[in-house]
């Protein structure tokens, strides 16, 4: 049975919440034009939830879903380690789809070093080194193309295929977009910057630079969403919602941002305990800082590290908005690492006005007394924005 607050990804539209707008989106693109679509959002904030909801459950006969955690090793992904996972992936839509998928069995018994046998494919160890990505999926689109139907590819956490000396997905998936009219390719990822970076975004050059893409990002919810959520969640598990309760609940949605995720994990929490009190919210931010915190230091890699964290630290003990303008966004140096950390979900701009979209993010970088920090960043941006003048 499904519940708002669950320990599990959500497989259900009707608990999908506050998503209308991207489920709208991928249910549309799913059915249109669109070859390459690119779900993104930061760590809880439910990706998996929307593809397992829209697509999985609705679509089962039509969506081979991969997640690269299969392995269980994101680090060393090798050409052996992908076919793996699509090989775990295509098993389990063989499986699911029994009544479909003899036909397709045959198909892919047909590639040197596949064995089908069962509902599952193996590989021939003496032959797993020839077997060809590439015709692997030449014979999912020949079979989807004989049923009439577009088969998609959706790939969950799609940053982790990283390049390598001798292999490259993206020329893979490059070719599936260029080649094979009735795959689509749907990728998510909640290491933004490295997927972008898989992507080719930064890079002319790279295979899927080139490819137009549909983005749905799934941003944080806003307070109020985030109130109705929670309430939503402790009355279908029967507390009652007094005043006191509702003040909590209003400080979580404060604290705890619109990760929701996090503020699933709170629900759990006070399930568990049979009660609903400030001393959860703040067992969450504090064990959440740690994760948001780390999150952003796996961006950091191989960035101008001083740059990036002067500009959260500064966010989060912000004196006023006319002075981040002035000494981060004018300044040269700092406006691209702007875009980069809006752009992969760190900080967020309404009407110029800028923030860290996450309060438990900016609750791990928030300092008593920044004051001597801030008057060394601000000496720091003065020298450079004088040097800047004096180039025009």
């Amino acid at each position: 049975m499904t519940h708002w607050f669950s320990p599990d990804p959500k497989d259900d539209l009707n608990y999908l919440f506050g998503r209308a707008e991207p489920v709208e989106r991928l249910e549309r693109t799913a059915t249109d034009e669109s070859r390459l679509i690119v779900v993104t959002g930061l760590k809880k904030s439910g990706k998996t939830s929307l593809i397992q909801s829209v697509m999985v459950s609705q679509k089962p006969d039509s969506v081979i879903y991969v997640d690269i955690r299969d392995t269980g090793d994101t680090v060393n992904l090798d050409r052996e380690k992908t076919l793996d996972f699509f090989k775990i992936a295509i098993n389990r839509y063989l499986e699911k789809n029994k009544t479909l998928t003899q036909s397709l069995g045959d198909h892919l018994k047909m590639i040197k070093g596949i064995q089908y046998a069962g509902f599952q494919i193996e590989f021939d160890t003496s032959s797993k080194s020839q077997i060809n990505l590439i015709e692997i999926f030449h014979h999912l689109n020949e079979w989807a193309k004989e049923k009439s139907m577009i088969l998609l590819l959706i790939i969950d956490e799609a940053q982790y295929l990283k390049k390598s000396d001798t292999f490259d997905m993206s020329k893979i998936l490059a070719g599936i977009y260029d080649k094979f009219r009735n795959l689509k390719i749907i990728l998510t990822g909640s290491e933004m910057d490295l997927l972008f970076k898989f992507l080719g975004d930064d890079d002319p050059e790279a295979a899927l630079n080139s490819k137009p893409r549909v983005e749905i990002e799934l941003r944080p919810l806003h307070e109020d969403r985030c109130i109705e959520f929670l309430m939503k969640g402790f009355k279908e598990r029967g507390f009652t919602i007094s005043m006191d309760v509702k003040e909590v609940i209003d400080y979580a949605a404060k604290k705890l941002g619109g990760r929701i995720g996090w503020l699933n994990e709170f629900g759990l929490k006070c399930i568990a305990e049979n009660n609903i009190s400030e001393e959860s919210v703040n067992d969450i931010v504090e064990l959440r800082a740690i994760s948001a915190k780390n999150e952003f230091e796996k961006f950091l890699k191989e960035k101008n590290q001083e740059n990036y964290y002067d500009i959260i630290e500064y966010l989060a003990n912000l004196d006023l908005q006319h002075n981040f303008t002035k000494y981060f966004v004018e300044r040269h140096s700092t406006k691209r690492c702007i875009e980069k950390l809006r752009r992969a979900g760190f900080i967020q701009n309404f009407q110029g006005l800028y923030s860290i979209s996450d309060p438990v993010l900016e609750y791990s970088f928030t300092q008593t007394d920044f004051d001597g920090k801030r008057k060394q960043i601000i000496k720091k941006a003065k020298l450079e924005l004088k040097k800047q003048q004096s180039l025009h």
